[in-house]
């Protein structure tokens, strides 16, 4: 049965994204069809327990993203996602448990959009889903300052730099802390300020670049585009 915001979406003349998912963890694949299921946004098709399975099921029935384990038993992620970008347009996010597993150059290297630890949230795995969806790069907030590049620090200074020429010190420091991927608490803690005092920075950290959400605001801030 379809969720009210998944019918919602569909009244509305909507497109749900076409989504597979891939892990030998049956938790994680449960955890993950039920949080892009709930999201209202995407149409979950299959479920794969291997790599092997995932390239079967892909040709049987393509998707538009795939979220794929990078720790499978024989045929790895990577090597599964080298087989899909060269012969699918599927867009390919590799979910990891830990945030030391592999570094960013690996996944791009692999054609892959993206990554995630699995322990984030529904909203994260959604917002992410949908940012790989339209073309972008994306890498789990968290483990951000471990898997981007060190190119893409650079990036973000000179970001800053256009775009928060007249911004303060402390303004400049809550940007380039939820760059490397902090949390609010975590932002507040490491300047000594109050988790609502950084909420009410971040807003108008997010005034300042032109988006509405945190995600988009990783994005801008690491010189991530849509892809054409």
């Amino acid at each position: 049965m379809l969720d009210d915001r998944r019918r919602g979406a569909l009244g509305a003349g909507m497109t749900l994204v076409t989504v597979g998912t891939c892990d030998d963890d049956p938790l994680v694949l449960a955890y993950v069809g039920e949080a892009l299921s709930r999201d209202g946004r995407f149409d979950v098709l299959w479920a794969a327990g291997s790599g092997e399975e995932a390239l079967r099921l892909i040709q049987a029935n393509p998707v538009e993203v795939l979220l794929l384990d990078l720790r499978l038993p024989g045929l790895d992620g990577l090597a599964v996602c080298r087989q899909v970008s060269r012969v699918s347009a599927t867009r390919v996010l590799l979910l990891t448990s830990l945030e030391t597993d592999f570094l960013a150059e690996d996944a791009l290297r692999a054609g892959a959009s993206g990554a995630l630890v699995k322990g984030s949230s529904w909203k994260e795995l959604a917002d992410a889903t949908m940012a790989a969806h339209g073309g972008f790069k994306v890498f789990s907030p968290r483990p951000g300052e471990r898997l981007l590049p060190e190119s893409r620090r650079g990036v973000t200074e000179r970001i800053l730099d256009q775009e928060m020429a007249t911004a303060t010190a402390r303004e400049r420091e809550v940007a380039r802390l939820l760059a490397l991927g902090y949390g609010n608490a975590e932002i507040g803690r490491s300047m000594n300020l109050s988790e609502s005092s950084i909420k009410s920075y971040t807003a108008k950290l997010y005034r300042r670049l032109g988006v509405t959400s945190r995600a988009e605001a990783l994005l801008k801030l690491h010189g991530w585009a849509p892809r054409s």
